[in-house]
């Protein structure tokens, strides 16, 4: 009855499948049989005869197309260049370097052309980084000796007036320049003050001593930078234009400058980077510190600072002033101490209700009693 059942196809695809299998199971794959050469046709056993290998060529035939027509050239002596002509084409490089402002590398190592790769911190007579004062061998040292260790390195920690100016200058673009990294390492930074302060001699914050030595480990690569910080970066420029149009009015031929990392030849071991440096015709030189929180979301400042306690103002007979005890009261007071400007501009700007633009500007004045426990603080650290 085969063929006349509605199954009977299926069967024997059934059997088909069955089948195949058990020859795949049964059979002998190529890896499972020892390597062996493959076998010529016999056309070509004919063709060629035996040989010893010295005598064999085993050029591939595809190298042997390619090298046919080829003649064995006899070498030819070529003199080596003039001084004249070394001298002409190092001219000639110098001068499509400045033309094209893309480096030529064989200029670095002729005499008279390779200032150009001279490290700029060479050339200004900038102090090499603090942080290159570290030796591996300090680190069998015991607790006690590192303790004369410290006080020797830190008596003699000097810096000129002339190389402070020069670090200020090279450093303006901040977080942009590599020599704001550089030379913020191993210091105490303004806006770490009040951490500094606050932080067990003996047994000093790990995440604070990782900020103070390790700058560049903050500047993330990936630009996964915090929302907050992220966010003050961003509207700083805004900041800084907002305060300068505020205070125009208030001042005769205001100029707004961006600050770079500020140290002070009497404490070598300090720095402070402002937002800006403030001169005018009718005051003395200021600095600006500017916040632009993102923590304001659709707050005024003034809901903000009765909502938030950690919020850096707060309100004292309807009007904002900074706190004392925050760490942006430090923050200010180190970067007019450092930098002897005869006062700081801390501005918060926040987007306001309607995005309208909110700004607090507070004018504050150099306080010595309060800074100078705590610089005293830090160098016994």
């Amino acid at each position: 009855m085969a063929g006349l059942g509605e199954v009977c196809s299926h069967v024997g695809a059934i059997l088909y499948a069955l089948l195949a299998a058990v020859n795949k199971l049964s059979g002998t794959a190529c890896t499972d049989k020892a390597c062996s050469w493959n076998e010529p046709s016999m056309a070509a056993i004919k063709t060629v005869g035996y040989a010893e290998g010295s005598q064999i060529d085993f050029t591939k035939a595809q190298r042997k197309r390619s090298a046919d027509g080829c003649d064995d050239l006899p070498p030819v002596k070529i003199p080596p260049p003039t001084q004249d002509e070394c001298t002409a084409l190092y001219s000639m490089l110098h001068s499509s370097e400045s033309t094209e402002k893309q480096p030529v590398t064989i200029l670095s190592v002729i005499p008279g052309l390779a200032k150009r790769y001279i490290p700029r911190a060479v050339q200004l007579n900038i102090p090499a980084p603090l942080s290159q004062m570290y030796k591996p061998q300090h680190r069998s040292l015991s607790h006690q000796e590192l303790q004369a260790k410290r006080e020797e390195v830190f008596t003699g920690l000097s810096i000129t007036e002339e190389q402070c100016r020069v670090i200020e200058n090279e450093t303006r673009p901040q977080a942009k320049c590599a020599m704001w990294f550089d030379q913020k390492a191993g210091r105490v930074t303004a806006s770490n003050i009040r951490a500094a302060c606050h932080t067990d001699p003996d047994k000093p914050a790990v995440s604070l001593l990782k900020k103070l030595c390790y700058p560049v480990a903050y500047k993330d690569p990936n630009n996964n930078t915090p929302h907050s910080l992220r966010w003050g970066t961003e509207h700083e420029g805004t900041a800084v234009e907002e305060y300068t149009k505020t205070m125009e009015s208030h001042h005769t031929n205001l100029t707004v400058r961006k600050g770079g990392l500020v140290i002070n030849p009497q404490y070598p071991w300090l720095g402070a980077s402002p937002d800006g440096i403030l001169t005018c015709d009718c005051q003395e030189m200021g600095v600006l510190e500017v916040k632009a929180p993102s923590s304001l979301d659709n707050s005024t400042l003034g809901e903000k600072s009765k909502q938030d306690s950690t919020f850096c103002l707060k309100e004292v007979g309807g009007k904002l002033f900074l706190k004392r005890d925050h760490q942006y009261f430090y923050q200010v007071q180190t970067q007019i101490h450092l930098t002897q400007a005869s006062y700081c501009d801390f501005a918060v700007w926040g987007p306001g209700k309607g995005g309208n633009g909110e700004m607090h500007i507070e004018r504050i004045l150099p306080d010595t009693d309060f800074l100078s426990p705590c610089v005293k603080r830090l160098a016994n650290l």
